[in-house]
């Protein structure tokens, strides 16, 4: 796998810094945002080809509606949702939205790689 540029969302601090460090240990360049205006912001300058983002943010935010903006503004670049806790209903109604995966966080050296594998 070569390496690729990652976007992290999350709104918790310490869960995207963990998940930075944990993609960085694959070999990703991460760039990191705690919201969507912040995480828009950094698209227009820097091409990611995966984002990795929470399905719930803060406010108004999710990861849903990112997903559907970035399938339209940045259609060459994998979104991968993550969720505490994610019922199957719902990840079959992501998946059939365009996200490349659902997967359960927290992620850990192991399932960054298999994500990566899958989508990268």
């Amino acid at each position: 796998m070569s390496k690729c540029t990652v976007l992290v969302i999350d709104d918790e601090d310490i869960m995207r810094e963990g998940l930075a460090r944990e993609l960085r240990k694959c070999g990703c360049e991460v760039i990191q945002a705690p919201s969507l205006d912040e995480a828009y912001q950094l698209l227009e300058k820097i091409q990611c080809d995966i984002a990795i983002c929470d399905i719930r943010l803060s406010g108004n935010q999710s990861g849903e509606s990112f997903l559907e903006s970035a399938r339209v503004q940045f259609p060459l670049m994998k979104v991968v949702l993550i969720s505490a806790a994610i019922d199957p209903n719902s990840r079959q109604r992501l998946l059939k939205k365009g996200a490349s995966m659902c997967v359960q966080k927290p992620l850990f050296e192991k399932e960054c790689l298999s994500v990566l594998a899958k989508v990268a």
